[in-house]
């Protein structure tokens, strides 16, 4: 539901100007043209300012199978089945279904 309320929004904003989301919903996350995930670890090292534990983040762009396994991920937790795989792949298959609506037109 937020996904159908969503994409038209960013669509019509995203002929004129660069849309950024930040989301946790695999069905907005599957609209995206373009698919980044960030990550954040706990990490110990070299003592700085008093503290050895830090957090880094990490930020990567995701395509092709990596996507869809992380849509996956997103749609069923760490532990992605085979199941929330196809699930990805339609998430996917809409959104290009939404996207090729959205630039045809009324």
């Amino acid at each position: 539901l937020y996904s159908s309320f969503c994409f038209p929004m960013n669509g019509d904003m995203s002929g004129q100007r660069q849309v950024l989301s930040i989301t946790h919903s695999p069905s907005v996350a599957a609209i995206a043209d373009r698919h980044i995930v960030i990550q954040r670890e706990a990490k110990t090292g070299v003592e700085r300012r008093g503290h050895k534990e830090y957090v880094q983040i990490l930020a990567a762009t995701v395509d092709g199978l990596d996507r869809r396994r992380e849509l996956a991920r997103m749609a069923s937790g760490d532990l992605a089945s085979d199941e929330a795989e196809i699930f990805a792949e339609a998430l996917i298959r809409d959104g290009s279904l939404h996207k090729k609506k959205q630039q045809q037109g009324p």
